[in-house]
């Protein structure tokens, strides 16, 4: 039998899902004009739009659910049912890294005064469609 130290923990989904939750930055290939926001909601809904500076108007933008699957990967779904992506991710401090399709992103927590006009009123619609 394992001592008590070394013995393998149940994932806590609930905690880490918890931590997720809330509106994330990050930018996206590399370019400074572009920003991704995701929006992670309590009921397994997230919400991702990529914002380009050079065309402000035109924000892309996706519906999904996610799942945490362990301490340290979650899935992304389209839709329910299809197999989705999973995302590597980790915590330093306060701050999010995930990682996928060979690549790492560093993700910030997004003060409201932050959020563009435009974020919580696509994020609204998806929240609606619960």
């Amino acid at each position: 039998m394992e001592p008590e130290s070394q013995a393998m923990k149940p994932c806590d989904v609930g905690s880490i899902t918890t931590s997720l939750l809330g509106a994330w930055c990050y930018p996206d290939g590399g370019d400074d004009a572009r920003l991704s926001y995701m929006w992670f909601g309590d009921h397994g809904q997230a919400f991702e739009a990529i914002y380009n500076a050079h065309r402000p108007a035109l924000p892309l933008f996706a519906f999904l659910l996610f799942e945490v699957e362990s301490p340290t990967e979650f899935r992304i779904r389209t839709r329910i049912g299809s197999e989705g992506l999973v995302i590597s991710f980790r915590w330093e401090g306060d701050e999010l890294w995930f990682a996928n399709r060979g690549k790492t992103f560093h993700c910030r927590r997004v003060a409201d005064d932050e959020v563009p006009e435009w974020f919580p009123q696509l994020a609204e619609k998806w929240k609606m469609r619960e």
